[in-house]
């Protein structure tokens, strides 16, 4: 598993401040602290049962400096929200779940977790996975 800073960004519209409504998920994929092997899964954002993934998405802040490429997706589909996005792109660079312009969205009934796989072997990038969920049925 690759080393990651976790943090939670809320926003508590509704809910309670255990259970916020809307919130936006955010974790830090560090590979150059901790290599990624080609084909290498790391869950990087856990997701409820009850929960609604309204957008997720990663972003570049360190390039990985030779070709790599990333799928974000979850225990059902690998890629779900984001197939084969570039992890040597410019730092900055910001990749979204969207189909056509829209977001792709998913609902969970049972835990699980939003997933990042590796094409390639990763040793130097630094990544931003962000989700904002809504718990829709605690």
């Amino acid at each position: 598993m690759a080393d990651r800073t976790y943090g939670t960004s809320q926003l508590t519209y509704g809910g309670d401040a255990e259970t916020p409504l809307l919130r936006v998920l955010q974790n830090t994929l560090n590979t150059a602290n901790n290599n990624l092997a080609d084909a290498a899964l790391d869950n990087v954002l856990t997701i409820d049962a009850g929960m609604l993934v309204m957008l997720a998405g990663m972003s570049v802040v360190t390039a990985e400096g030779a070709t790599q490429t990333f799928d974000l997706g979850d225990g059902d589909d690998a890629d779900f929200y984001l197939a084969e996005v570039d992890g040597n792109a410019t730092a900055g660079t910001v990749y979204m779940g969207l189909t056509l312009g829209i977001p792709a969205m998913k609902m969970y009934s049972a835990a699980d977790t939003l997933d990042v796989t590796a094409h390639g072997a990763a040793g130097v990038g630094v990544y931003k996975v962000r989700a904002a969920v809504a718990t829709l049925f605690p």
